[in-house]
């Protein structure tokens, strides 16, 4: 069960940053998804996905 949830943490942090990325017109960098596919902590990896979304939400913002 505990790998299921870091598998979706995964999934969340990889769509919320090829959403960034796509909104800030970026290409996706080979290290961003290397640190989420290499984090095993479920916690750090909502912390990454809430730096993600913020980031996403202030670039909306500034629009």
């Amino acid at each position: 069960m505990k790998q299921l949830e870091l598998e979706m943490k995964k999934s969340d942090a990889y769509y919320a940053y090829l959403e960034l990325c796509n909104a800030i017109a970026e290409v996706p960098r080979k290290e961003i998804y290397e640190s989420i596919n290499n984090c095993d902590d479920a916690e750090k990896l909502e912390e990454i996905i809430s730096i993600i979304e913020k980031e996403h939400s202030d670039f909306e913002k500034k629009k």
